[in-house]
C-alpha cells in the first residue's frame, strides 16, 4: 500500500504542486525535521496566507487577443528569449522527429481546420491536446473499481479524484500541470511511432510548457499560430455547446491566460524565428488557404531537413569507410617495402 501511495504522490500530487508554484501560489515547509520545527514554520505559512491581503499581480494587457496588436503593444528591449528564461535549459538538439505546433486562441477553431488541410497527409499524426486531455479524464472516470485488491481500490479511488481535481480545473479555464499534458503527448506520439511527423494543437500554451517539452523530446519545432481578434473568438465560442470549459467564467479565464501566459510565448518563439502567422480574421476559405500554405511549408521544410541528415550521414559513412581502405592500403604497401 505505501508503495502504490508513493507512486500516486509521483504522478498526481507533484504535478499539481508544480502548477500551483508556476502561478507562484506555493509555499514550501520542509517536513525532514523536528516535529516542533516542522510545526512552527506551517503555522506561520498558514497564517500568512489566511492573514494576507495581498494577491498575486497579474499583468493586464489593453490587447484585442490577437497577438499582432499584442506586437504593436508591448515592447521589452533586451527581453530573453524562450531558452534564455531558463539559464539550465540548453539549445534542444535537432532530431529526426518531426513536429509542428499550431496554437490559436479559444475559438480560433484551429483543431477542425488542421484536420481538414492535413486529409492530404495521411501519414502525419493530428495531435489535440485538448481530446488528449478529455480522454484521459474518460479513462479516469470509467476504471473499474470493484476489484477485491485493496491497493487497487485504492488506486482507482486516488484516479477518480485526481479527475475530478483537473475537471475542476478546466471548468475553471485553467492550465492543466504541465508534467500531465507533456506525459500524455508522449504516450500518444509512443503509440503512433511509425507516423511520419506530427502536428500537435492546442499546445503549447506558455514559456513552461515549450520548454517542457523542448527538454523532454530534445527538438524545437516551428509554431504556427491562427491569429485572431477577440472579437472573432468571441464569435465563434458563442456557437460552440457541450464543452464543461465553454462557460461564460471559465471563457474569461481561458482568453486572459492567453494574452498573459500564451502572447509572451508567442513573442519569444518570433524572437528564434519560429514563428509563422496566419490571419484568422479573413474570411474562412481565405484563413484555409493561408493555413494550408503555412503547414505544406513547414512540412516541407521539415522532409527536406530530414533528407539533408540522411545524405549527410551516408556521406559520413562513405567517408568513413574510404578512410579505413585507405589505412588499409598503406599498411599493405608498407609490409610489402618491409
Amino acid at each position: 500500500a505505501a508503495k502504490v501511495e508513493l507512486g500516486n504522490f509521483k504522478k498526481h500530487v507533484l504535478p499539481v504542486a508544480e502548477f500551483f508554484d508556476y502561478k507562484q501560489m506555493l509555499y514550501l515547509v520542509t517536513g525532514d525535521r523536528k516535529p516542533d520545527l516542522v510545526f512552527t514554520d506551517f503555522a506561520a505559512v498558514f497564517h500568512k496566507i489566511v492573514e494576507s491581503d495581498n494577491k498575486i499581480s497579474r499583468r493586464s494587457l489593453k490587447s484585442a487577443g490577437s497577438y499582432r496588436d499584442y506586437k504593436s503593444l508591448v515592447t521589452t528591449p533586451g527581453s530573453q528569449t524562450l531558452q534564455e528564461q531558463d539559464s539550465s535549459a540548453s539549445s534542444p538538439p535537432l532530431a529526426s522527429m518531426r513536429v509542428v505546433w499550431v496554437v490559436g486562441g479559444p475559438g480560433s477553431n484551429k483543431h477542425s481546420r488542421v484536420q481538414e488541410v492535413m486529409k492530404s497527409h495521411p501519414k502525419w499524426s493530428v495531435l489535440h491536446t485538448g481530446k488528449l486531455f478529455w480522454d484521459y479524464l474518460e479513462k479516469l472516470d470509467t476504471e473499474d473499481g470493484t476489484e477485491d485488491n485493496e491497493d487497487r481500490q485504492n488506486n482507482n479511488n486516488e484516479n477518480k479524484e485526481v479527475g475530478r481535481t483537473l475537471t475542476e480545473m478546466l471548468k475553471k479555464g485553467d492550465l492543466v500541470p504541465d508534467t500531465v499534458v507533456a506525459d500524455m503527448l508522449k504516450a500518444a506520439m509512443k503509440k503512433e511511432r511509425d507516423q511520419e511527423g506530427f502536428i500537435v494543437v492546442g499546445f503549447p500554451r506558455d514559456i513552461v510548457q515549450a520548454q517542457t517539452f523542448e527538454q523532454k523530446f530534445s527538438v524545437a519545432p516551428v509554431a504556427l499560430l491562427l491569429d485572431c481578434s477577440e472579437m472573432e473568438l468571441g464569435r465563434n465560442l458563442g456557437q460552440r455547446r457541450g464543452r464543461v470549459d465553454d462557460n461564460k467564467e471559465a471563457v474569461k479565464r481561458r482568453l486572459q491566460l492567453y494574452r498573459d501566459a500564451t502572447l509572451p510565448m508567442l513573442k519569444s518563439l518570433d524572437e528564434e524565428n519560429r514563428l509563422r502567422v496566419v490571419d484568422g480574421d479573413k474570411e474562412p476559405h481565405k484563413v484555409m488557404d493561408e493555413l494550408r500554405d503555412a503547414i505544406e511549408n513547414e512540412i516541407s521544410a521539415l522532409n527536406n531537413t530530414g533528407d539533408d541528415n540522411e545524405k549527410e550521414g551516408d556521406e559520413d559513412e562513405e567517408n568513413t569507410e574510404k578512410m579505413i581502405t585507405d589505412l588499409e592500403n598503406e599498411i599493405s604497401e608498407e609490409e610489402e617495402e618491409g
